[in-house]
């Protein structure tokens, strides 16, 4: 296949497809960001990394050690990876060696609800929790994105706010292929997070949006839930992930029934207890989920279904998990990235559309890799000519006599900025 040629047949298509838009909503999960470009004096100051590689990174971070463990093996294997910290100790701990960094917006629904409204989408709802004022205004001045406050009015995030100070961080360690730390090589471009969050690890829904929301349910046709990564096993209140669970499934059949199309968007999630209650009480009353390769063969090890192969992105090992997956929870659609090439299998035989909306995702991504930010549906022409990937090619030959729909994806040579890639990449090709 002549992939440069689908590219350009995307572009097109997705400039006339956005027009039709329906409405979008997403929640649980947007924070305040503290971006830090990685520097190699700034670890060694601290600690010799070798002695915090190890095979498996720690569930949690309760101790700057384990703080260091985690960041060891994401910049030793050049993984994406996000661990929540548990005690407010190393919290302070972090804060004292590295500050904030560069002060942003961040979450999974937050960066999602920015790059969908910055594309074009015309009505995108976010839900917000707390209505913190120093989150919320680091939200765009966008006229299409919205949020609905305490009182139950849509309006713009900076209009919401019923609080002020900053509840939440999420720390974004940006590393570089070929940075070295204690005499550590890092293989590829990505980014370590470390993630207080103890005011939203329940993604709680308020009242206000229980109650307000389905009063503007028509205008909504697509959902996308995400920030189960933050959630915890056992809180130190006693309530159990299954309790919370409870609730978010609860919200999911309501919109469910309105005729609302459902995405959950994977993460780092490191409790068993977390996933196994997405795979088996989200995934069957939904239409699509988002993951990568690491979030795939964590939920493979749960199933008994995990090889090295599937985590080093075997095309082959990936695509017969995927579909056992589809068969055995009953979900519609999974959108596997990983780095040269997406995967789709999906219960919907119009395979020109889906290729068509991975495409332009594919775009998007490349763009915000290349210049920082999330890209306008016009800016998608400026990284045409990026190459495709090689890697990509051989997995689309690879899997040319199955059923699955394999998109071999631009890849930027040296990224700006690998954090909210994905995030861009599942939203846009879902709600295209």
């Amino acid at each position: 296949m002549k992939w440069q040629g689908v590219y350009e047949k995307a572009y097109k298509w997705a400039k006339e497809e956005i027009n039709d838009s329906p409405g979008i909503a997403l929640g649980f999960h947007s924070v305040v960001d503290g971006l830090i470009n990685v520097k190699e004096n700034e670890f060694e100051k601290i600690a010799d990394l070798r002695s915090y590689v190890q095979d498996e990174p720690p569930i949690s971070i309760k101790t700057p050690e384990d703080f260091l463990k985690g960041f060891a093996y994401s910049f030793s294997k050049g993984k994406a990876l996000q661990i929540m910290i548990e005690s407010e100790n190393v919290y302070k701990w972090i804060k004292e060696n590295f500050g904030f960094g560069q002060i942003r917006l961040g979450g999974t629904s937050a960066n999602m609800a920015v790059a969908l409204s910055k594309f074009g989408f015309k009505d995108v709802l976010i839900y917000i929790y707390p209505l913190s004022k120093d989150l919320v205004e680091l939200f765009p001045e966008s006229d299409n994105l919205k949020t609905i406050d305490s009182d139950g009015n849509i309006v713009h995030p900076k209009h919401a706010w019923n609080e002020e100070g900053i509840k939440a961080v999420h720390w974004i360690f940006e590393f570089k292929k070929g940075q070295k730390i204690s005499g550590i090589e890092c293989p590829r471009d990505n980014r370590f997070i470390a993630s207080w969050n103890p005011v939203n690890s329940k993604l709680k829904i308020s009242e206000s949006f229980k109650i307000n929301f389905p009063k503007y349910i028509d205008r909504y046709r697509k959902f996308i839930i995400a920030g189960f990564h933050i959630m915890r096993e056992v809180y130190p209140d006693g309530e159990t992930v299954d309790k919370r669970f409870d609730e978010l499934v609860s919200f999911v059949k309501e919109i469910k029934e309105k005729g609302i199309s459902i995405h959950a968007e994977m993460a780092s999630i490191r409790y068993p207890k977390v996933r196994k209650n997405i795979v088996e009480r989200i995934f069957p009353l939904i239409d699509s989920s988002g993951m990568n390769e690491v979030e795939l063969s964590w939920i493979a090890k749960d199933l008994g279904f995990y090889s090295e192969e599937l985590e080093r992105s075997n095309p082959i090992k990936v695509y017969e998990f995927l579909k056992f997956l589809l068969k055995e929870t009953g979900i519609k659609r999974i959108h596997y990235h990983t780095l040269g090439y997406y995967i789709v299998v999906s219960n919907d035989e119009n395979k020109e559309k889906e290729l068509m909306k991975l495409s332009t995702a594919a775009l998007a991504a490349a763009y915000r890799a290349k210049f920082a930010v999330s890209p306008n549906i016009d800016d998608l022409e400026s990284v045409m000519k990026i190459p495709i990937s090689d890697t990509g090619k051989k997995a689309a030959e690879t899997l040319k006599s199955t059923d699955a729909i394999v998109l071999p994806t631009k890849v930027v040579e040296k990224p700006k900025l690998t954090v909210g890639l994905g995030d861009t990449i599942s939203s846009i090709a879902f709600c295209l």
